[in-house]
């Protein structure tokens, strides 16, 4: 989508941003989405933190599987060192 309209990434961290919590502004996600054009990358690996949405009362709450997380995160940076 981006390729058609460069200002996809912008659109979806606007309609997103009322929802979610990042530590990306919208400069940052233009220049990521952009770079990832000029390397003419096919496709991005996400990973998504393991967990469960719970009511928190008067909002929804993300708790984390600490233990299903440990083990991505040793999957995604951990390399053995023989």
């Amino acid at each position: 989508m981006t390729k058609n309209n460069i200002s996809t990434p912008l659109d979806l961290y606007n309609t997103a941003t009322e929802y979610t919590y990042t530590d990306m502004n919208a400069s940052k996600v233009t220049y990521i989405a952009t770079e990832l054009l000029r390397k003419r990358a096919t496709g991005v690996n996400i990973k998504s933190v393991p967990g469960t949405v719970v009511d928190g009362g008067d909002y929804a709450e993300y708790k984390v599987d600490q233990k299903a997380f440990y083990e991505m995160f040793l999957e995604v940076y951990y390399n053995k060192v023989n």
